[in-house]
């Protein structure tokens, strides 16, 4: 018997384990937020799923927003078609992915990563942001004239840890390749 994964196990498992995620979120007494600070919040709090991570680089703001934000604008938007799954009670639709930048103001410009599903997954009473569910938000704050420091807001869980790790290479290689969207 032949127990390699497939390639359509890997993201049936992937997108059961993502929507198991954001239906576990649902159920509990957190609100899902609704701004960018919000989302900041929960994730500096430790939320379940929320990591932080701060780079401290020897570029200008700038410098990492122009290597940083190109990428990341091609990469992060996109629309996907989700395959229905009984068990995370989802019947399916559309993912949509969308990336822009906020600011600069007083120093600091941020890109920001939101998530929209086509219908909602996490039922009535979750109500989601406008522009979808804050997903990685990454603010480059500068720190000098040529020095800055990045953070990276976002999930590390459940196959989201290439995209929050593609925010740090891209200031090194900001021709590096998209990783995958997770779930898709």
């Amino acid at each position: 018997m032949d127990l390699r994964p497939t390639l359509v196990g890997t993201l049936t498992l992937t997108l059961t384990l993502t929507l198991t995620l954001a239906l576990a979120l649902a159920s509990s007494c957190a609100p899902v937020p609704q701004t960018i600070e919000a989302f900041r919040l929960e994730a500096n709090g430790g939320s379940r799923f929320g990591s932080v991570q701060r780079y401290v680089l020897p570029l200008s703001a700038e410098m990492v927003m122009r290597r940083v934000g190109p990428p990341a604008l091609r990469c992060y938007n996109a629309e996907y078609v989700r395959r229905g799954n009984a068990a995370a009670q989802d019947p399916g639709g559309v993912t949509i992915v969308r990336t822009h930048t906020e600011g600069p103001a007083e120093g600091r410009t941020s890109l920001v990563v939101q998530v929209e599903h086509r219908p909602q997954p996490l039922g009535p009473g979750r109500d989601m942001p406008e522009g979808g569910f804050f997903t990685f938000v990454v603010d480059v704050d500068a720190t000098g004239r040529s020095a800055s420091t990045m953070t990276v807001h976002g999930p590390v869980v459940l196959g989201y840890r290439a995209v929050f790790d593609s925010f740090e290479r891209w200031t090194r290689e900001p021709n590096a390749a998209c990783p995958e969207w997770p779930g898709v």
